[in-house]
Order: C-alpha cells, then structure tokens, then sequence
C-alpha cells in the first residue's frame, strides 16, 4: 500500500506545470510538449466562463499543433492555410475529424497567433479576438461538442514573429453530430 500511494505521489507530481515558479496545475503531457503549450492548454481548459462540460487532452492534436507552429515559423508567417485549410489538414495527418466539417480551405478547429511569448498573454490575446474567444471558450452551441484540445508552441529567434502558437480544438464523430448546425469558417 505504502509504495503505491508513493508511485501515485511521483506520477502525479510529473504532470504538475511550473509557470513563473509557481505550480499551475496538473495538466496531461499530451496537452503540449513545451510548457508555455501545456500552460496555455491550462488556461483554455480551466477558464470560468469556459462552456464545454469536458476538455481532454488530445496528443494527436498536441503534435499536428506544434508541427503548424514549426511550419508557420519556417514560411515566416501566421496563416491558416498552409497551403489547406486547419479542417482539412487535421484529417489528411490522419485525425478522425466529424464528418461534418467542411472542407479544404475551412477553419472551425484553429486558433493561431505569432509574437507573443509569455502563455497568459497570449491567451489575453486571444479572448480579445471575438472569433478565437468563441472558439476556445465554446460560446456557440456548435463548439460546445469539441471535447479534445492540443496546444502547440514554437520559438526561433530566427524569424519574424519569433513566438508561434497554434491550438487546435476539436471532435471526432458522434450521434448528435447530424443535428447539428456549423458556424460558417471566418478567418481570426
């Protein structure tokens, strides 16, 4: 009994993210793989007025996220198609994106940003942007279904924008999918 409460102790201890030396959660590995994604994940995930029942952790997401950034960063800019659209571009990296998503050149899963390196201002920066707010906090009945979150986080000193933010927020099928009505793509 006495080593298993201890391995729960360890185990637990691994995930907790230290931001500013301070502990700010216990946040899954499979949020992101940098801290500042993993912070940001956090954030997204615990927000008050956050309207999703539940977020989890997606490492599929986690990892097409930080390739985007790696990819933004190379072509020296903050877009969302490069050179498809976020839907289309999840499903052809072989995420089981709902059937219901439009296709090639349209976004209800991104949210992207360049130039900002500290998480919590980024996610300020964010729920700025009405189009990202309604996105990352579920406040259209539509996002409401998207349950799985990957956050991805890029830095090279080397370009432009520097810092380079990707977060992918979305839902595999499901039955109530079909009635369903989905928010029409606008670039954020």
């Amino acid at each position: 009994m006495y080593i298993i409460i201890m391995l729960t102790i360890l185990f637990t201890g691994m995930n907790t993210i230290h931001y500013e030396g301070k502990a700010a959660s216990t946040v899954s590995m499979k949020c992101g793989k940098h801290l500042k994604a993993q912070t940001l994940a956090q954030l997204i995930r615990s927000h008050p007025k956050q309207q999703r029942k539940s977020l989890r952790c997606s490492a599929k997401l986690s990892k097409l996220a930080l390739m985007k950034a790696k990819e933004m960063a190379k072509r020296k800019k903050i877009s969302h198609i490069l050179p498809i659209g976020p839907n289309q571009s999840l499903r052809d990296h072989g995420y089981p994106l709902a059937d219901i998503y439009p296709g090639v050149s349209d976004n209800q899963v991104e949210a992207i940003a360049g130039g900002i390196s500290d998480p919590k201002e980024m996610m300020k920066g964010f729920l700025d942007s009405s189009a990202h707010r309604i996105h990352l906090l579920a406040q259209d009945k539509f996002y409401q279904l998207q349950d799985e979150l990957g956050v991805g986080y890029h830095y090279d000193a080397s370009t432009p924008h520097i810092h380079y933010w990707v977060v992918y927020i979305a839902h595999q099928n499901k039955d109530q999918d079909r009635h369903t009505k989905v928010p029409e793509s606008k670039p954020n």
